[in-house]
């Protein structure tokens, strides 16, 4: 198992990210956090992870003390939420339908994050898309 798909498995499951810390630098959700992190101070707040393609929903989830304000841990736990959640049938991929409901609305994001072009992200692909589909807001 790839270390994106472990580490939004884990989070999806509602596990303490505590044990992960160490190991999400050098991995894709590192990335993305960094490239969602606009201002660099190792916080999103809510601005930013709007603008990098998190509902409203998964930052409710994230964020339960609404400080609004996301850190890496949480931020990971709210991409792995915002998948489960818009993951209906529950195959561990989502379909056009499934992504809209997961935040991606640039079809050439989903177009460029699905690597395998079988119509449906995984989870990693998943999390490349929200990056491609930031990518092309900025």
């Amino acid at each position: 198992m790839n270390s994106t798909v472990r580490t939004l498995a884990l989070c999806a499951s509602g596990l303490s990210l505590g044990a992960l810390a160490g190991e999400l630098a050098g991995t894709p959700i590192h990335a993305a956090f960094q490239m969602a992190n606009a201002d660099g101070n190792a916080i999103l707040d809510r601005q930013e992870a709007r603008r990098f393609g998190l509902t409203q929903e998964s930052l409710k989830a994230a964020d339960p003390r609404d400080a609004g304000q996301l850190d890496e841990q949480q931020f990971a736990a709210a991409v792995a939420q915002q998948f489960a959640r818009a993951d209906h049938d529950r195959d561990g991929r989502l379909d056009t339908q499934e992504m809209q409901v997961a935040g991606i609305k640039s079809k050439p994001a989903y177009l460029a994050a699905d690597a395998d072009r079988d119509t449906a992200l995984d989870s990693a692909e998943y999390l490349n898309a929200l990056m491609e589909q930031a990518r092309g807001a900025k």
